[in-house]
């Protein structure tokens, strides 16, 4: 069957993450949890991952409450395929790492191979006639019946999902073989995204967060149809008038469907005054790298501490007042978590 890559509107903003954000391995597939996600016949299997030089993290979903299975690299057919068999039992997970010695089989548990298993983590769950399951391992494991993993790899595998729970029954739903690509490791110099350059929807004047070394920045993350970021930069607005310019406020809009003539009108509506500026998608990536999805989710009202050395601290909890504001300032980066 031809593959193909299916990505939600939901997670397009998560795509663009390829950094220290890790998938959550518990049985649930949220939006944006995912970077990458590629739908089988029709959404009938569909797998999600994210992977950095050391870890690969999978999601598989599949239209069976029986078992499901992926084989990375076979040579022929099932042959010398790393495997990975797992299903949902009276609520409970059950996962195999397998390796296949012939073509058709049989794929024994490495562990009587003289291998060992090599899942870090893993958790499944059954909803609505669809079995998913995550797990983690190693992209090397050092173990000779899994395959070397690397990133940027295209990756060819087969997978597979039958009706029953049985380890020993066969396939009798659907096995396919098809290609995903690891995502590629990125070589970055730290905070280099404080460089990227920027431009204030107000004045047209190009700017850089690395231009206010030495003064405290709350950097926003927002969008102009959230009425939380609005109830936010109005918290913002009060310490702007209490401190003036000792705080530099910095507003980035994260939605990439809204544009610089519709920011514009919010400004003028709500009588905002700080730079406001659309996020590059590099910065949106860098960001993200930096703290976590939660940057990009506008009703959390996202706001990014940035202390006078540069050093950075994401503050939580939703909206956030003036004197909220204005008391993690004082605290600082270093001890204020």
């Amino acid at each position: 069957a031809q593959e193909t890559e299916e990505f939600s509107q939901s997670a397009a903003l998560a795509q663009v993450s390829s950094g220290s954000y890790h998938p959550e391995i518990d049985g649930i597939i949220e939006e944006q949890e995912y970077p990458q996600k590629l739908a089988l016949e029709g959404g009938r299997f569909t797998i999600s991952w994210k992977n950095d030089h050391e870890f690969l993290y999978m999601a598989l979903k599949a239209e069976t409450i029986g078992w499901l299975a992926i084989g990375f690299e076979p040579t022929s057919r099932m042959k010398n395929a790393d495997m990975v068999f797992g299903w949902v039992e009276d609520g409970q997970a059950m996962l195999l790492d397998l390796y296949s010695t012939g073509s058709t089989g049989p794929h024994p548990p490495d562990e009587e191979l003289g291998g060992i298993n090599d899942i870090i983590e893993f958790e499944g769950s059954e909803e609505d006639g669809y079995t998913i399951i995550e797990f983690k391992r190693k992209m090397d494991t050092g173990d000779k019946y899994d395959q070397v993993l690397i990133p940027g790899q295209r990756l060819n595998f087969i997978w597979a999902m039958a009706t029953s729970d049985s380890f020993n029954s066969k396939h009798n739903i659907l096995n396919r073989q098809a290609k995903l690509t690891l995502e590629k490791e990125e070589v970055k110099s730290a905070q280099a995204w404080m460089d990227i350059e920027l431009k204030d929807i107000s004045t047209g004047e190009v700017f850089r967060v690395s231009d206010f070394r030495g003064r405290p920045i709350l950097l926003e993350s927002f969008a102009v149809w959230c009425p939380t970021c609005l109830r936010q930069q109005k918290e913002m607005q009060k310490l702007k008038k209490k401190e003036g310019d000792t705080v530099v406020h910095i507003s980035l809009n994260t939605d990439p469907n809204e544009d610089e003539d519709k920011i514009r009108e919010h400004l003028e509506r709500n009588g905002l005054d700080w730079y406001f500026a659309i996020s590059p998608p590099e910065l949106t990536k860098a960001l993200i790298d930096e703290v976590g999805l939660g940057i990009v989710s506008a009703p959390l009202a996202p706001v990014i501490l940035i202390c006078e050395d540069q050093s950075v601290r994401f503050l939580r909890g939703g909206v956030k007042s003036a004197e909220t504001l204005l008391s993690e300032i004082e605290k600082g980066c270093e001890n204020g978590n």
